[in-house]
């Protein structure tokens, strides 16, 4: 039997389609930027590119007036939101029912509150958001203005927070935030939003919920789980860029600031997006490790994009952990069960597959560019895995895509926004009625 998309996933894509078409169309227009129009692939590849919390742009930031940069954190915020903002206001119509589907897929965010109301849930996220964009905006305020290196400390600020807190990795300035390296109370500040609005609101809620109960309460499952992976991951990438950069990119250095550099760099490259070094300047083996971050991203239920830290953290424990022939996956004396497992190794096939369409065919769209030495394969598959990831991170190659290769560019990021919130959002056993009605013979495949 031929399965359809369901009307909310139809619904999910009209979303980000409208806002980003919007945005488009709003970019586009002479009081967005400071000079000429942008030119309409310009404009859709920037509104894609905030919509999915990207941060990718195709002409340099301080070409936006201050109309186009309101519309650019509009989008961000439409964006970054994702699914809350579009189930907010899908379910805010007068007297709108929400049917079981909507509620399993709003209770997706809060793990161990399904007796929560969707509204209240929506509500608590909308109020979480601008508590710590507001918390975020007051920091950058003060760092701002006691640095001396922004014109607009107010309007800075207020951009920053909610590109931070959504992941989206917009600045208001060309070289993004490289000329606050040497004030390091800006970049920690971004970090700590970066990764506050990585872990996701159920992990926030848990934290917040423990905290009241003096942390009597234990931690849920997925918490920890989200908890000590992103924990690891940071210092994994903090301590490989530490060590790989120490006498390379990071060469004349003082101690402090290539830790503050490493360190940032470890956590901007999960879907974050911000600069604080052209990513040109690194080593190969370190734009490697950064590939993996920005593939890996955030977690679920959260602003950021990636396979998700849960679903890489199944995947490795799965594939070394000794299971004794049993599907299922026994964790920190809980029970992962194999429809978990298989849905994790499928979030991660498809996003391969995805990703390595975009690459052939951006090395096609742009295979002149490639062979004058413009950029390299390796740099085309930097710009996909960060427009896939929603990361943000380029080598300079956007601006010098043809307008074919912007659009396979957009359409990337929108897959990886899009496509893994669809994945993700799968309810178990969804679709698998028919398949139980026939019972087909058992074979073997040669593997490995």
């Amino acid at each position: 039997m031929k399965r359809l998309p369901s009307f909310d996933k139809i619904l999910l894509f009209s979303y980000f389609i409208f806002i980003s078409l919007t945005g488009t169309v709003l970019l586009s227009l002479p009081a967005a930027s400071r000079g000429n129009p942008f030119q309409f692939t310009d404009a859709l590849l920037i509104s894609v590119s905030a919509c999915c919390v990207t941060g990718i742009l195709s002409v340099s930031a301080e070409s936006f007036s201050t109309f186009g940069l309101i519309v650019l954190m509009i989008l961000i915020e439409l964006g970054g939101m994702g699914l809350i903002t579009f189930f907010a206001l899908y379910v805010a119509a007068p007297h709108k029912r929400i049917s079981l589907l909507n509620r399993r897929m709003i209770r997706s965010f809060f793990v161990d509150d399904s007796m929560v109301k969707p509204r209240q849930i929506l509500r608590r996220i909308i109020i979480t958001t601008f508590f710590f964009q507001a918390v975020g905006a007051v920091a950058l305020y003060i760092a701002f203005s006691s640095s001396g290196l922004s014109n607009r400390p107010l309007f800075d600020s207020v951009f920053h927070s909610v590109s931070s807190f959504c992941n989206a990795g917009f600045s208001t300035y060309n070289d993004s935030i490289v000329r606050f390296a040497s004030c390091p109370s800006v970049p920690i500040i971004l970090c700590v939003l970066v990764i506050t609005g990585g872990v996701g609101f159920s992990v926030i809620n848990d934290i917040a919920s423990s905290a009241k109960r003096r942390f009597n309460k234990r931690l849920s499952l997925h918490s920890r789980i989200v908890l000590f992976i992103t924990v690891v991951l940071i210092v994994i990438g903090f301590l490989s860029f530490f060590l790989f950069e120490f006498d390379e990119a990071y060469k004349g250095m003082s101690l402090s600031q290539k830790i503050v550099q490493s360190f940032f760099q470890s956590v901007t490259t999960r879907t974050a997006g911000f600069e604080m070094m052209p990513q040109k300047h690194f080593s190969p083996v370190s734009s490697l490790i950064t590939i993996i971050l920005m593939f890996i991203g955030g977690s679920p239920g959260s602003m950021a994009g990636g396979i998700k830290t849960t679903t890489f953290f199944l995947m490795v424990t799965y594939a070394f952990k000794e299971r004794m022939g049993k599907t299922s996956m026994r964790l920190f004396k809980s029970k992962i069960n194999a429809a978990q497992i298989e849905k994790a190794f499928n979030i991660a096939g498809k996003a391969l597959f995805f990703l390595s369409t975009s690459v052939l065919i951006l090395s096609y769209t742009e295979r002149f560019l490639i062979k004058d030495g413009i950029f390299s394969i390796f740099d085309i598959m930097f710009e996909s895995v960060s427009a896939f990831g929603t990361v943000g991170l380029s080598r300079g190659v956007t601006p010098l895509l043809s307008d074919a290769g912007k659009i396979v560019v957009s359409i990337t990021m929108f897959i990886g926004r899009t496509g893994l919130f669809s994945m993700m959002l799968t309810l178990p056993g969804s679709g698998k009625q028919s398949e139980n009605m026939v019972e087909y013979p058992s074979r073997q495949v040669m593997l490995g």
